[in-house]
């Protein structure tokens, strides 16, 4: 309720007139260049690498949402003829919202432990969800007559200059060295990490028009129930199948079936891949996911596995 209540102050803005059209897409670049990196850089900077490691969740992670995108871009890319499209296709249904829910359910579900075994997922996933959304959209602006040099050329230069990558692997290097941040610098980042979510959710929702998404309606809601039912019908009976229980498998079904990522819609619009539907299917997954994750979890309490 609290993220729907943002995006609804973010509307309320719009329609009073304290948000106008010009102003949004500057707000959304203020949130990519500055308020993400460093929420992303706190995030990851913050967690403790010393703590008890299970190599083969993080591993597991990794290796299946890898297979998930590849499984996303084979179905998508050969059946939507529109490029940047599919590429939006494949970004809404393979990126969650797990650095914002994973440690938040993990900490009201199994406390401290669970905190712990949430945190180890989330260097990897921002790094992949990044990494992935940068070769998405990069190859979306690729023109038909380029050649491979200039492709390389122009994807490196997309990851260099993105700030989510850039401060996701900062974060990592700077937390595993025996670099300490001064007081000062860490509260600056943790104020900043505060307020990010909040505010970019407000932009986010200044921007959601759904009476202008008539035309992609159907997609919209194709997508929320790819990104909320689908993935985790899939990932989740694969993943009790290699044998994660308790805290280990409620970190994975936030991975697998929480909304899309706040990122992410900024990204679509810094990058002009269809915001409007990357930003009407976050309010929807959004709204709907508290429901979804609800019989998710019922549903697994019930047989016992956490």
């Amino acid at each position: 309720m609290p993220i729907v209540l943002c995006m609804a102050l973010g509307l309320f803005s719009r329609r009073a007139g304290m948000i106008n059209q010009d102003m949004a897409p500057r707000l959304g670049n203020f949130c990519f260049t500055l308020l993400l990196p460093a929420m992303l850089f706190y995030s990851i900077y913050s967690i403790d690498f010393t703590a008890e490691f299970s190599l083969s969740l993080v591993l597991f992670a990794t290796i299946s949402q890898i297979c998930l995108i590849a499984v996303l871009c084979l179905i998508f890319f050969s059946t939507v003829k529109d490029k940047a499209r599919a590429a939006t296709y494949v970004h809404l249904s393979y990126r969650s919202n797990y650095a914002m829910y994973g440690v938040a359910l993990a900490q009201g579900m199994f406390g401290a432990a669970g905190v712990q075994v949430a945190a180890m997922l989330i260097p990897g996933t921002l790094i992949l969800f990044n990494l992935v959304a940068v070769i998405l959209f990069s190859y979306c602006s690729v023109k038909a007559d380029s050649s491979p040099g200039q492709v390389a050329r122009e994807f490196a230069l997309n990851l260099v200059k993105n700030p989510l990558i850039v401060t996701s692997v900062v974060g990592v290097v700077v937390s595993l060295s025996p670099i300490t941040l001064p007081v000062f610098l860490y509260t600056t980042t943790r104020n900043i990490s505060l307020m990010t979510v909040p505010f970019c959710l407000i932009v986010i929702g200044s921007q959601i028009d759904f009476g202008g998404l008539k035309s992609d309606i159907k997609a919209m809601f194709a997508m929320s129930f790819i990104r909320l039912a689908i993935v985790p019908l899939v990932m989740i009976p694969i993943a009790i199948h290699m044998g994660f229980r308790g805290a280990a498998l409620a970190a994975l079904l936030v991975l697998f079936s929480s909304p899309c990522a706040t990122a992410g819609a900024i990204m679509a619009q810094k990058y002009n891949v269809y915001p409007d539907l990357a930003n009407q299917t976050l309010a929807a997954t959004t709204v709907f996911g508290g429901l979804t994750n609800f019989i998710w979890i019922s549903v697994l309490r019930y047989f016992e596995f956490f």
